[in-house]
């Protein structure tokens, strides 16, 4: 044993282990679905990548679940966006949202037509859908 190193001690095999037949197997982990409100939240950051500054903030203000109408609300939110199979496109979709909501000429509006055509010019198609699902929860209860 050179250096003071313990010496090798073979392992024996699985069928000699006493009781190793009774502990290993396979182990199903099913983990409970999300609060409904946090569901949408992680929807939104899986569109947007969780790293983007859009998915931070939206961590930070996830809507009240211990509210039911709040629940109820961003279940519906939900369910309709998972349900849409075709968006045509939804960074023009956003632009009219916001624009609609503050004014054509406003300086919201304008900011975001000059975003939404950067993003279509990308293809940015997934961080649109997002900025409509979280534009569609501006309301709900913090």
């Amino acid at each position: 044993m050179p250096y003071g190193l313990p010496e090798v001690v073979a392992t024996p095999p699985a069928h000699e282990v006493e009781g190793s037949e009774a502990d290993v197997g396979p182990v199903d982990v099913v983990l409970p679905p999300s609060p409904p409100c946090l569901a949408l939240v992680e929807y939104a950051c899986n569109l947007w990548t969780p790293f983007a500054d859009a998915c931070r903030e939206a961590r930070t203000r996830i809507p009240d679940d211990l509210h039911p109408e709040t629940r109820d609300a961003c279940e519906a939110i939900l369910a309709k966006h998972k349900a849409v199979t075709s968006w045509g496109n939804p960074c023009g979709r956003y632009a009219r949202l916001l624009c609609t909501e503050s004014g054509e000429a406003s300086e919201r509006c304008k900011s975001a037509r000059g975003r939404i055509s950067l993003l279509t010019e990308r293809r940015e198609w997934n961080a649109c859908i997002a900025d409509i699902l979280w534009f569609e929860t501006r309301k709900l209860r913090r």
